[in-house]
């Protein structure tokens, strides 16, 4: 799996970059193929935001966005939604079977 992660507009402490690759890496624990998967982190008016943007096989591409007043809640809100897209996903497979 190719993952990417870009910070973009400041400098971000080594702790809290290792905090995000642990979360982004706990997303690969669903049984889904994940072909891809780019997290971007924006501070943009005060906002934080966070896209996150995983290419599944054969089902093509998730985009999960968060956006609150911190880092950590919208990665968390970014990541939630991200995870019930491949749920989505994995019970659609399943049913089909």
């Amino acid at each position: 799996m190719n993952k990417q992660i870009s910070i973009l507009h400041q400098e971000v402490p080594k702790g809290t970059r290792g905090y995000i690759e642990s979360r982004v890496d706990s997303i690969q624990l669903l049984g889904n193929r994940l072909d891809s998967l780019t997290a971007r982190l924006d501070l943009t008016h005060e906002e934080h935001v966070v896209e996150i943007v995983a290419g599944v096989g054969g089902a093509g591409t998730l985009v999960a966005k968060g956006s609150t007043s911190t880092l950590m809640g919208a990665l968390d809100q970014a990541i939630d939604r991200l995870t019930y897209q491949l749920r989505k996903v994995h019970d659609k497979r399943s049913d089909r079977r």
